[in-house]
């Protein structure tokens, strides 16, 4: 018999019973608040190995774990609170309603992560209980999350499900929140998606904006082309990380993203611009890693560039400096914005911004920028560029840069 991935925390002393006999024997206790894990359910009974033998405790009396692979859960409290982590912080944003069953996104550690509209939110999983495979009417099973609404919460704003006919309020976005809507319903309500069910809030409460800018981010590289390398790491995929949390910033703040390659794909310079003037995207921004030839150089810092037209290297699609000052004039301002913003939340030192002539920003038709985050053949800052809470602070930075540019245009 074997351990199963679901544990259980006791609520109160237990008894330990041996049943090997046909009758409830006593053989150990458990204290309340001790952790096990379950082999099986019988009944109002769960099978334990306790001490390397067979027991059985009494159901009811525990609070039992969640699995990595649960999908739902049940809040238990009168108000448990939502928290946005975008920031590094925890800041509440909302509540889900006592009684009510929600899908979760994924486990993390003491937390459920939850699709909140165009965002995460996250749940203490104290406050909640294990649902197994419930039927839930107006869960979100559709892969339309939002549309091109963004709205913010003028007050306290109860979500209602509507899918017995009447309003019921299963949560509530706390006032001056931020959120996408998935679409208009009537003129009175905003279609959304609120803990991975299907909501819907009163419109005249909020202020809402139609969205229209779109930002393309270009993780540099990918593929069987891997770019700069150093002490096992690949510029492809520190290049992809950093555009990933990049994206999923702009997503959350209301700004439609789309990325180049979103895996470990090849393309090549061309279609990567190509791409982005298809979709007429308002910015381009090209996310790479640096290099100095050797490795455990001291070359180190964060450098941006925009397109300077060089004759010898002429536009196959007619967007030269001469032919599209305002463009470049726009692309020089997005460059030092996003340049600024790296070298404050970094502290990194500040290489500059310069103009060149590379393909990708040279062939796409909007303001673009190219982007070195830093150094992979620099020890130090290699293991900065690998870590997660600096992938973190560089994403921010270029998410800032890139909405304050917008602010302007």
């Amino acid at each position: 018999l074997l351990n199963s991935d679901r544990s259980f925390t006791a609520n109160q002393s237990l008894t330990v019973y041996d049943n090997t006999g046909g009758v409830l024997t006593p053989f150990g206790v458990i204290n309340k608040g001790e952790k096990y894990a379950i082999i099986s359910y019988l009944g109002d009974w769960i099978q334990i190995d306790f001490s390397g033998r067979i027991g059985y405790i009494y159901g009811p009396a525990v609070t039992v774990g969640f699995s990595p692979n649960d999908k739902y859960f049940k809040v238990l409290e009168d108000i448990v609170t939502i928290y946005d982590n975008s920031s590094g912080s925890l800041v509440p944003v909302g509540y889900l309603t006592k009684g009510q069953v929600y899908p979760r996104v994924s486990d993390f550690g003491d937390w459920h992560k939850i699709q909140l509209s165009n965002k995460y939110g996250y749940i203490w999983k104290a406050a909640t209980a294990v649902v197994s495979n419930p039927y839930i009417a107006n869960e979100n099973r559709s892969s339309v999350k939002f549309g091109n609404i963004l709205f913010k919460a003028l007050q306290n704003l109860s979500v209602y499900d509507t899918s017995s006919g009447s309003l019921i309020s299963f949560g509530e976005i706390n006032m001056n929140q931020t959120y996408r809507a998935i679409s208009e319903y009537g003129s009175d309500w905003l279609k959304i998606d609120f803990s991975g069910r299907i909501g819907y809030v009163y419109k005249p409460a909020t202020e809402v904006t139609y969205i229209s800018k779109t930002i393309f981010l270009d993780p540099g590289h990918g593929g069987h082309d891997s770019g700069a390398a150093d002490g096992g790491y690949l510029e492809k995929n520190i290049n992809l990380s950093v555009a990933k949390k990049v994206k999923s910033i702009l997503t959350g703040r209301g700004y439609t993203v789309i990325m180049s390659r979103e895996d470990d794909t090849y393309l090549d310079l061309y279609e990567r611009a190509g791409k982005a003037n298809q979709l007429n995207a308002d910015i381009f921004v090209s996310i790479h890693t640096n290099s100095a030839g050797k490795s455990s150089s001291p070359v180190n810092g964060i450098e941006s560039y925009y397109y300077e037209y060089d004759p010898e290297y002429p536009s196959k699609i007619n967007v030269d400096m001469h032919n599209n000052p305002e463009r470049v004039s726009r692309s020089i301002t997005l460059t030092k914005i996003i340049q600024e913003k790296l070298i404050s939340y970094t502290g990194a030192t500040n290489r500059g911004v310069d103009g060149a002539s590379f393909a990708v920003i040279r062939e796409s038709k909007m303001p673009a920028t190219l982007i070195e985050l830093g150094f992979i053949t620099n020890n130090n800052e290699r293991q900065k560029l690998v870590s997660n809470s600096y992938q973190d602070t560089l994403a921010r930075a270029i998410a800032d840069g890139i909405v304050e540019y917008l602010k302007h245009y």
